[in-house]
């Protein structure tokens, strides 16, 4: 009976001193972290993770996992401890992706789709880090800004002292890109941000002769430069009136009072600034409530008759179309006063030698 109490209780001795090297064995008092050199990689440079290992075990292998974005794991690389470190296996790695050294592995040329990839790191294929790295790729919008309502113009149409607004939007990019307007000193409003997008607008004003290009500028931390333009120029009106009509005979200015000899097939025409210019059919002259002519030329069949002479008047009508639909078009009249005297030969003779009317 002594005896089996004996083995007993070395029976009892031996299981425990095998449990406690159990524990040993599993690493249990060891911990992993992994670490990034940035929390946010422009696309086309390189991330560095960074294992670190704390615990009693010896470390013979680091075990670098990209878990995808949690969907699917992507690729397993293992780095055989101590120095000089190497890769344990290589079943289809690319290594011209990555390079590394015994406790980090820098990824070469990010690419976008590496964006929210889930990296973890693990020591000994048993001790896993108790965090992990969630990779955010920088990356430029895919294209240049557009100005929304006008992306397909080049020029945009203002009548001169309207207030104008302009609104850029950028799609896409991560983060979205940063948008700043150039346009006559105007007022840029905060950006605004709709999902995948980020639009700014500016409020202006402006006047005849200052014609100019409104300019759009989107930057990003991965660049490059992106840009729009809008020409507000030569091609593209400040609209403005037509100017007061003035007249000429042949071609040479003359006043509101002309005077024409008899039976002459000379022209009278009336002429008139703008923007838009008048075209030759925005014109009209009346003598009285007749019309007799309905563009910028007036002239008479067979030449000018006595009964020709009088008073008449030209009107020129054009109208202004803004860019933007949402305002109304100006239509705008402005009419001059002009006398036709007609002479017959004596009196163009006695006319000419006293000099006291101008003749053309």
């Amino acid at each position: 009976m002594y005896d089996n109490a004996v083995m007993s209780s070395l029976h009892l001795r031996i299981t425990f001193v095998i449990v406690i090297f159990c524990r040993i064995s599993i690493g249990a008092d060891g911990s992993v972290t992994i670490s990034s050199s940035a929390a946010t990689v422009p696309e086309g440079s390189s991330l560095t993770l960074t294992c670190t290992y704390t615990g009693n075990e010896q470390m013979y292998l680091i075990n670098w996992i990209n878990n995808g974005n949690n969907s699917t794991r992507k690729y397993n690389i293992q780095i055989k401890q101590p120095e000089p470190c190497s890769i344990f296996g290589k079943p289809g790695l690319n290594e011209t992706l990555f390079t590394y050294t015994c406790l980090t592995l820098t990824i070469l040329n990010v690419k976008r789709d590496y964006q929210n990839d889930n990296f973890t790191c693990q020591a000994n294929l048993n001790i896993n880090s108790g965090n992990s790295v969630i990779v955010s790729v920088s990356d430029s919008p895919p294209n240049p800004p557009v100005i929304d309502d006008f992306n397909t113009i080049t020029d945009y149409q203002m009548i001169e002292n309207s207030t104008e607004r302009l609104t850029c939007r950028s799609t896409g990019g991560n983060p979205l890109a940063s948008l700043a307007w150039s346009c006559y000193n105007g007022i840029e409003s905060d950006p605004s941000i709709n999902g995948g997008s980020v639009s700014r607008s500016v409020q202006f004003t402006a006047r005849r002769n200052q014609d100019n290009t409104c300019t759009c500028t989107a930057t990003h931390e991965a660049g490059p430069l992106q840009q729009v333009q809008l020409d507000i120029n030569i091609m593209c009106y400040i609209g403005h009136p037509p100017s007061t009509p003035e007249f000429k005979v042949n071609g040479s200015p003359v006043g509101v009072a002309i005077s024409i000899i008899k039976d002459s097939a000379k022209t009278v025409t009336c002429h008139s600034f703008g923007k838009p210019n008048p075209s030759t059919y925005d014109f009209t002259w009346t003598k009285g409530s007749t019309v007799v002519s309905s563009n910028s030329v007036l002239s008479w069949t067979g030449g000018i008759k006595i009964q020709d002479g009088g008073s008449y008047k030209c009107t020129v009508k054009t109208t202004m179309t803004p860019s933007d639909t949402s305002k109304t078009p100006v239509t705008t009249e402005v009419t001059s006063d002009v006398t036709m005297d007609v002479l017959c030969l004596q009196v163009y003779e006695v006319f000419a030698m006293s000099l006291s009317v101008q003749l053309i």
